[in-house]
C-alpha cells in the first residue's frame, strides 16, 4: 500500500502554522508545481485545482 491523499498534511500545516486560506491556496499549488508528474498532469492537475478551489469560494460566499 502506497500513501494516498494529503489531505490530513495540509490540515496539519494549516494549523500548525496559523495560516490564512490564501496561504492555504498557495501551499496546494506549490506543491502542484513542484511535484514530480508530468507537465501535462501539473497542467491537468492546476485546471481541476481551479474548478475545485471556485466551487470552494462559491460555496463559502453563498454560505455566509
Amino acid at each position: 500500500m502506497g500513501y494516498e491523499g494529503v489531505t490530513l498534511d495540509f490540515l496539519y500545516v494549516f494549523i500548525c502554522w496559523e495560516l490564512d486560506i490564501a496561504d492555504l491556496k498557495q501551499l496546494v499549488l506549490n506543491s502542484i508545481k513542484y511535484s514530480s508528474v508530468t507537465e501535462k498532469e501539473k497542467e491537468d492537475l492546476n485546471t481541476f485545482f481551479d474548478y475545485k478551489w471556485n466551487r470552494f469560494l462559491d460555496y463559502v460566499l453563498a454560505k455566509y
